[in-house]
């Protein structure tokens, strides 16, 4: 029922650090939990979905999945974390997904289970380009800015 290094039943964001490489096949790299599922949309399990990108000093934005069961699947939505004493922070983290399954073509086909899944995010000035996968099926861009995303992980958090 639990997963190892943490007290956590349903799959959660974690952090592991270490001094070398190598130490992360080992107890001598630093483990712990940085969010665990809280909201409906999430109730299944979270995960982080591309690598973070630095928004400020010491500020990341996240983009990260949850699944709320089978019939909702995986959506996606983003938080702000703060690197605080040597720690990741959440700062901001809505309590709505942002992203869900909405064109025909991101419907499921093959699998039951609506997906629409973020692997990439690059920053060009502003703009943020997303590359994702939907329906596990095909794979798509979608463009926004990186301060829309931050304004309404702002303004839609707890």
């Amino acid at each position: 029922d639990k997963y190892p290094y943490f007290n956590e039943s349903k799959p959660s964001i974690s952090v592991a650090v270490a001094d070398e490489f190598e130490d992360f096949a080992h107890d001598k790299c630093q483990r712990y939990i940085l969010a665990a599922p809280k909201f409906k949309w999430e109730d299944n399990r979270i995960g982080a979905s591309t690598p973070p990108i630095k928004i400020g000093d010491k500020e990341w934005l996240l983009c990260y999945h949850g699944k709320q069961d089978d019939t909702v699947g995986y959506t996606q939505s983003f938080m702000i974390l703060k690197e605080t004493g040597g720690r990741l922070e959440i700062i901001s983290r809505p309590k709505e997904r942002l992203i869900t399954v909405a064109c025909d073509w991101e419907m499921p086909r093959k699998f039951k289970t609506p997906c629409i899944f973020f692997d990439g995010m690059i920053k060009v000035g502003d703009e943020l380009i997303l590359s994702y996968g939907a329906a596990d099926t095909v794979v798509a861009l979608a463009y926004t800015t990186v301060q829309e995303l931050i304004e309404f992980t702002k303004e839609n958090s707890l």
